[in-house]
Parts: C-alpha cells; structure tokens; sequence
C-alpha cells in the first residue's frame, strides 16, 4: 500500500487531517484536477491507499501513479519509480520510453463550454413557447407565476432535434452553464427526463445540485431542502423562497461524492438542513441521511396522499412550509 502521507511530507506538500471534506482514515488535499478547487476534496485513504475527489467521480482511482504525475508534473515513468513500481525500459522500444519521459498529464476538461443550439429558445408565453407555458400552468402554476417561474429559472424549450417537446432546465455552476436536462411536456415519451450526455458536458449533471451558484450567491435563507427531482425542487425553491426555504435536488435517490462535497460548501450559508425524497424511498432516505450525518441533516417527508413534494397543491404546500419551520422554534 502506498503511504500518502510520508509521500506529502517527503515532498513538502500541504494536507488536511480532519475537516467537513475529511472521512476518517484518511487525509485531505486540494483536488489537483479540479482547476477550481476552494479547498481540500482530494480524499487520500490511509488504510488501502484509494483517492478520490468529492467534487468529480472521474477524479479518483486505486494506484498512485496517476496523481503522483498530477501533483509532481511528471512523467509516469518517474512516478511509477516513485510508487514503487519501476519499469525495464525495452531496448527494442526506445522511442516509448522517450514518450514516457515527456509525458505530462493533462488535466484540462474536454469541453470547457457549451451553449444551446439555435433551436433551443428562451421560454416566454407568446409562439410556440405557449403550449410549454400550458404545461407549467397544468401543473398548478397561475399564468403570471408560470412566467416568473420560467424567467427566474431561466427556462428554456425547443420543438426540434433531442429534446424537442422538452421544458428545458439549464444547470449552472459557478463557473457557469455546464449542462441541462429537459422535461417531456407530452407523457408519451418513454424518458421524462433527458440530459445533456456527459461527454457534451461542461460537468457531468450527477456532479452538480440543481441551483448550486444561486444557492451560493443568495444566501439570505436559513434553510435547504435536498429533494429527488429539479421540478420538485423548482417548485419546493419558488414557493418556499418567501418563507426563507431554499431547495436543491441530486437529480436521482442517491448522492455521488461530488454532490457530497458540493452540500458540504452550503453547510455554513444554510442553518437548518432537510432530505425530502419521495414518499416510499424510505431506505434510501435513510440511507442518504447516513451519508450526510456530518452536515446535519433532518428528514421531512411530504404529506400522505401524495408522492412526491413537486405534487403539493399551494394551500397544503404552504402549511408543509410552516411545519418545517415550527421545528425551529
């Protein structure tokens, strides 16, 4: 097993013992394939030499090889020497061994931007974006707040290509749009969702939490709401926002390590903490709120009768809100 301690020490490299990103047995360092790492997601084990980062499944693995040559900028050869593992170059092979010694790798994303066709266009209740703000009305908006929905959502639709008939979520992060997902406005369509593939994306949609920059940036809430659904948590995030609630969504039941580490970075900004799947996941719900103990989080479930919280009429949904908030006093 390799000892990424020592290895730290040896080369006068800064780490972390303890911490909201700090599972125990390991230690923490920043994340040197995240370019935009505020802290310390790199999680090193101790007791099987496994890392991984909180922030992005892809940056994570079980030899040390790899993120030796990320820390040290050097070829994998020399840190192959370094892990442990040294390689007999080939006499037959030089140039390999050449390329070996030059090899740098490259952290850099494939896609570092991304933007919406032309046949993607901005919704707003007037053309073809009135059958999509029908929809949103069918699931008991009033006109006026289907278009402020769609405004401070930024909202989009398209009529055409993969997500024709499609209410279109795009998913922004702080450094900006890295993918949407968009949802079937027919019921015919064996997929309600459908989401931006990962290779097309900025960052993978289960790396990210629905609303995470303007959860960042708008911090006058005291409470978060983590739910299944983004339209369970655009509704939960609409009409919860005047009681002070803010709500999220995992864009599935379970949480990746990234999304993890993305709840940790809101933990400080939002006092009160919730999970809220829908009603009968009830062991994952439990499962989820072991994964997140260290942050606090409470469960709420929504009221019996109906599935899930994007389903609560107003009146009741407004009640839900208060119950939550009684529990602060």
């Amino acid at each position: 097993m390799f000892n990424w301690q020592r290895f730290l020490e040896e080369h006068r490299l800064g780490y972390v013992t303890h911490g909201h990103n700090v599972a125990p047995g390991n230690i923490a360092i920043p994340c040197p394939f995240c370019r935009d790492d505020p802290s310390e997601h790199m999680g090193l084990s101790l007791s099987n030499g496994y890392w991984g980062c909180w922030r992005n499944e892809d940056h994570r693995g079980r030899s040390p090889v790899r993120l030796i040559q990320a820390l040290l900028k050097c070829s994998r050869l020399q840190a192959e020497i370094i892990a442990g593992k040294p390689q007999k170059a080939p006499l037959d092979d030089f140039d390999q061994v050449i390329n070996s010694l030059s090899e740098v790798l490259d952290t850099e994303t494939k896609v570092d931007h991304i933007r919406f066709p032309p046949n993607v266009k901005t919704l707003v209740d007037k053309g073809m974006g009135t059958k999509f703000v029908d929809y949103l009305v069918d699931r008991d908006y009033t006109r006026e707040e289907a278009r402020l929905l769609s405004e401070v959502y930024w909202l989009m639709y398209s009529i055409t290509g993969p997500f024709a008939y499609r209410i279109i979520l795009p998913i922004e992060m702080p450094q900006g749009l890295v993918t949407w997902t968009g949802r079937d406005i027919t019921n015919t369509s064996d997929q309600r969702y459908k989401t931006l593939s990962k290779e097309e994306s900025v960052r993978s949609i289960k790396d990210c939490l629905f609303g995470f920059k303007s959860l960042l940036e708008d911090t006058e809430a005291n409470t978060l709401i983590v739910c299944e659904g983004p339209f369970d948590a655009m509704r939960l995030d609409f009409f919860g926002y005047p009681f002070g609630i803010r709500a999220t969504c995992l864009f599935g039941l379970q949480a990746q390590d990234s999304q993890v580490s993305l709840l940790s970075e809101l933990y400080s900004f939002y006092k009160h903490r919730y999970v809220c799947l829908d009603n009968g996941a009830d062991i994952l719900q439990t499962k989820l709120l072991n994964r997140l103990e260290f942050l606090d989080f409470q469960s709420v479930r929504p009221p019996e009768g109906y599935k899930d919280p994007g389903d609560l009429p107003k009146p009741l949904l407004n009640e839900w809100f208060k119950q939550i908030l009684s529990r602060h006093i």
